[in-house]
């Protein structure tokens, strides 16, 4: 008697909706994601992007974006109140016909949840990009939140701290660490050629990748460079990112120490200039996991960040870096200032962190916890 044949199992149809691609570690990981599910079979995914594809395009600063096979849809979204998005988003419901929207931002999960409850689509509300220390109850996220969260099949954070920092109910919550894909450093600029390019004269480099906005605490870092600056005339500090914030931190350095600073501004080629960092840096206020620190570690570079948050997640206290208090620039130019002394130590460190990574929080692992999620809804009711 022949043997039955397999039955074909079709992919599960996965909507997912951000408000814009820019250069934040949210779209990062949104990004990493659609490449490792376009490596698979058991999902095919669309994306819908609440921004215009004008505004988009002037916004976008992830080459990889436009190697995706993803279709990718924009909903033109003019403003807060423009409500003709919903239309849109109603109609690619429609036509695509997903088995799961997965919302990565707030304001997707309050255009989208209508749509998901209508149309009996199993949801995913994955808001919870970061874990604040403090939330307050009149704050409009936190209502926000707290409004969707009950109509949402699944609650997802990308750390544990974040669950806990945004009180998710606990019988429909998860988290997925952020994953790192290793093909992104392959093909690293030459760093001397880097060097030249960003006028770099020093054998030492401290950096911190981040957008100069509130959450990210850029002015601990500059005030622990200075310090540090104090001790150590051989040394560059670099702060790659852009944001509201960039102007009122540069005019904090004294002039005589301004050329030690260099702002890179948004760059493409992030990897390439963190291969040129002795120590990786993290100064913040509320993190989940964080996109920089995974490049630091990718790259065999210590860290040291403020504790808190899912930080304590991914850095391991002593082994692959350190942890200081927050808004502490002596705590933060100390660690700093003992592995520039202990180059050995620093490079276990950074060495233990790269394997950390490799093993942990790699794309492959994220990609397949992602993939396991998307199998489980599948097979469930919509609540």
């Amino acid at each position: 008697m022949p043997a039955k044949k397999a039955r074909h199992q079709p992919p599960i149809k996965v909507l997912l909706l951000i408000d814009r691609l820019g250069a934040g570690g949210k779209e990062r990981q949104l990004i990493e994601l659609l490449k490792g599910l376009e490596r698979r079979r058991e999902v095919e995914c669309r994306l819908a992007v609440l921004a215009n594809q004008q505004t988009q395009l002037l916004h976008s600063h992830f080459p990889d974006l436009h190697k995706l096979d993803t279709p990718i849809y924009y909903l033109d979204r003019r403003s807060a109140k423009d409500i003709s998005a919903f239309g849109r988003l109603y109609r690619l419901c429609r036509d695509f016909q997903p088995d799961i929207l997965h919302s990565w931002e707030l304001m997707c999960s309050v255009y989208a949840l209508p749509l998901a409850k209508l149309l009996g689509i199993r949801f995913i509300n994955h808001t919870i990009q970061n874990a604040p220390a403090r939330i307050g109850f009149l704050s409009r996220v936190w209502l926000r939140s707290r409004l969707t969260f009950p109509f949402s099949d699944v609650v997802l954070a990308n750390s544990r701290a974040g669950l806990k920092a945004y009180r998710a109910p606990a019988r429909k919550s998860a988290y997925i660490h952020n994953g790192f894909d290793l093909e992104r450093i392959q093909q690293l600029q030459d760093p001397q050629t880097l060097r030249r390019e960003l006028g770099i004269t020093t054998s030492r480099v401290v950096g911190m990748v981040g957008k100069f906005i509130s959450k990210k605490d850029y002015p601990t870092f500059i005030r622990a460079g200075i310090l540090l600056l104090q001790q150590y005339n051989d040394l560059t500090l670099i702060a790659v990112g852009d944001g509201p914030r960039l102007a009122e931190c540069r005019k904090m350095i004294p002039p005589a120490q301004r050329e030690c600073f260099k702002f890179t501004g948004n760059r493409q080629e992030v990897e390439s200039i963190v291969n040129l960092f002795d120590v990786g840096v993290l100064a913040t206020f509320t993190e989940g996991i964080s996109n920089s620190i995974m490049e630091y570690m990718a790259l065999g570079k210590p860290v040291v960040a403020t504790a808190g948050g899912g930080t304590g997640e991914i850095v391991l206290d002593g082994q692959t870096g350190f942890l200081v208090k927050a808004s502490d620039p002596a705590a933060l130019a100390a660690k700093i200032g003992y592995l520039l002394d202990h180059p050995g130590k620093s490079q276990a460190m950074g060495q233990a962190g790269r394997e950390r990574l490799i093993g942990e929080f790699n794309l492959q692992a994220m990609t397949h916890k992602f993939t396991e999620l998307y199998q489980q809804l599948a097979g469930s009711k919509p609540s």
